[in-house]
């Protein structure tokens, strides 16, 4: 039981975001259908980048696809 309960709290520790799939930028969160042309959903696995997200305006998805960094990544 106990390790059914990490794999849920594993799972409820991560999000998404959808992304522009050319500048990076992220355009929203947590997609509940598709995400239209030149965008592409990530999933975000720490949680400490979601305060990354709050803090940068605009944010990016960093170039391994792992972080969100505010500027476009090179």
């Amino acid at each position: 039981m106990a390790q059914g309960g990490g794999l849920l709290a594993e799972a409820s520790a991560m999000f998404q975001v959808v992304y522009h799939e050319t500048t990076r930028r992220i355009d929203g969160l947590e997609p509940s259908g598709g995400v239209g042309p030149d965008h592409k959903v990530a999933v975000i696995h720490d949680m400490a980048e979601y305060d990354n997200l709050t803090r940068f305006d605009p944010a990016y998805l960093s170039a391994d696809g792992n972080h969100i960094v505010g500027s476009p990544p090179t």
